[in-house]
């Protein structure tokens, strides 16, 4: 007898053993393993076509056997004469990124990847390609359109799913509001929005969202209740050719720190375009001069005006803080349609105190409301600002759909990016998803409820909570420099009720 062949034989036995999850699928599965061999994301395809997807963690079943792919609007049903797998490719990247800023200087980017080459002999699209990655700290998976293939193929909804194996414990952002949690699966019957950060058990935990964002609607979950079944309610973009679908991705850890902590996010976003200097780009903190407005300190009535702004930059300076951020009205009231962003009331004290703070080493931030950013053509304001020699933009109340304002917003970065202007988006922004990596002007968004006198949010639970959901997906824009909770000796002008924390 060949002994090759005997010892090929005992270790694919022993190595059947080791991953028993797995033995019964091995005719008809591919597999993708972190680089640490602790996690895995198998694939498989049934024989109508449908495409599913099943992820362990340290051996234990935690999402099984859930739904990938498309459904067209031409079809009734997902067609049993389905995808087809054309080729398999596969390859290991043993990579690091060097962030300009964020929470360390080298970050190892280190994956296995699966591409599947799928055929679909039905009808358009006629190719597609499901992209598979696996990190030490989860797995993503995204969708790809082969360029000229064929014509634009439109969408009906996406067949995504998290079929969860156990009735695990959750929790899900919330707008401005106290993030929805602890909730069992079962409990949830409706829509929920991402992050969504789920407690399986003792020894795992997992967190729900999406990566690189190009085109369609941001990501909703859904979930009929009764059920541990998630799946994916947004409705994405048509498939024309060049297509490539956000990254799905599930992030893992043994520790809810461990998601926060994860550069995943970031690590699926694409490297800044080479024609962009970044080395500009200095986040830190700032001193904010809405919360102020009408306090007396020392004698002095603080406004939102000239001479406020003056000791405020002078404060921060003395005390290390990098910018001033100006707020609403510096331009005229906000909301209404002729104030103009860059003529309007105070435009000319503002180019004085940019020219004042530039001596003390302080940058100044400009508002700017979605009304004026869409009355005036942006490109010009944006401009004036970076020829004016300001910091960076803090953009509000952005109008639209979810869709329409993920482009106005990505628009508005490189547009930042191009007068070497940091930008935040804020009041209700479209959801981080690691857009930092390619555009590291873009530091924060209020995915939260940024001020920390907010009395119907900001109690202890909502501190809790944000470290492990909101901050999964990155930075957020959360003001919370305030020293006495009273407020009530304070004659501040739009808020001087206490705060109901501690």
């Amino acid at each position: 007898m060949n002994t090759r062949f005997v010892t090929f034989v005992l270790l694919l036995f022993v190595w059947l053993e080791g991953n028993s999850v797995w033995a019964q699928y091995l005719p008809k599965l591919y597999q993708v393993f972190s680089p640490d061999k602790k996690l895995v994301m198998a694939i498989q395809r049934h024989n109508d076509g449908l495409l599913t997807y099943t992820f362990a963690a340290n051996r234990e079943v935690l999402i099984k056997e859930s739904s990938l792919g498309f459904k067209l609007e031409s079809q009734e049903t997902v067609p049993s004469s389905g995808w087809k797998i054309e080729n398999v490719s596969d390859r290991q990247v043993r990579n690091e990124w060097r962030p300009l800023w964020g929470k360390r200087a080298v970050v190892k980017d280190h994956f296995n990847e699966l591409v599947i080459d799928l055929l679909n002999p039905a009808g358009q699209p006629e190719r597609m390609q499901l992209v598979v990655r696996g990190y030490n700290d989860g797995f993503a998976f995204c969708y790809k359109i082969p360029e000229g293939e064929g014509e634009c193929v439109n969408v009906q909804s996406e067949l995504t799913a998290y079929n969860f194996a156990g009735d695990y414990t959750a929790w899900f952002y919330n707008g401005e509001n106290h993030n929805i949690g602890p909730e069992k699966l079962t409990e949830t019957d409706g829509t929920r929005l991402p992050v969504m950060t789920v407690k399986a058990g003792d020894r795992h935990y997992m967190a729900i969202h999406e990566a690189c964002l190009e085109t369609g609607a941001p990501l909703v979950l859904q979930s009929k209740g009764g059920e541990s079944l998630f799946s994916v309610a947004s409705k994405p973009a048509d498939l024309s050719p060049g297509y490539t679908s956000a990254w799905r991705v599930v992030l893992y850890g043994t520790t809810p720190g461990v998601l926060t902590d994860s550069h995943l996010l970031e690590l699926l976003n694409p490297d800044p375009d080479s024609r962009y200097d970044f080395s500009w780009v200095k986040p830190g903190l700032a001193v904010w001069d809405w919360r102020i407005n009408g306090a007396v300190w020392d004698g002095f009535t603080y406004g939102m005006s000239y001479p406020s702004w003056v000791r405020m930059v002078d404060f921060a300076a003395e005390q290390g803080f990098k910018y001033l951020v100006l707020d609403a009205n510096w331009y005229g009231p906000e909301f209404e349609s002729d104030s103009d962003p860059v003529k309007g009331e105070k435009a000319q004290d503002v180019q004085r105190l940019l020219k004042y703070g530039k001596e003390k080493g302080v940058g100044i931030w400009l508002y700017l409301n979605d009304v004026g950013g869409r009355k005036y053509p942006i490109e010009k304001t944006l401009k004036q600002y970076g020829d004016w020699g300001a910091a960076g933009v803090k953009y509000g109340f952005m109008s639209g759909t979810q869709e329409e304002k993920n482009r106005w917003t990505k628009k508005i970065t490189e547009l930042c990016a191009q007068n070497r202007l940091l930008v935040d988006f804020h009041d209700g922004p479209v959801h981080p998803y690691g857009q930092m990596r390619t555009w590291p002007n873009a530091v924060t968004r209020e995915y939260c409820h940024a001020q920390l006198d907010g009395h119907h949010v900001f109690e202890p639970k909502t501190f809790v909570t944000t470290v492990f959901v909101n901050m999964v997906a990155g930075p957020v824009d959360m003001n919370n420099g305030m020293f006495d909770l009273r407020q009530g000796h304070t004659t501040r002008v739009d808020e001087s009720q206490p705060v109901p924390s501690t």
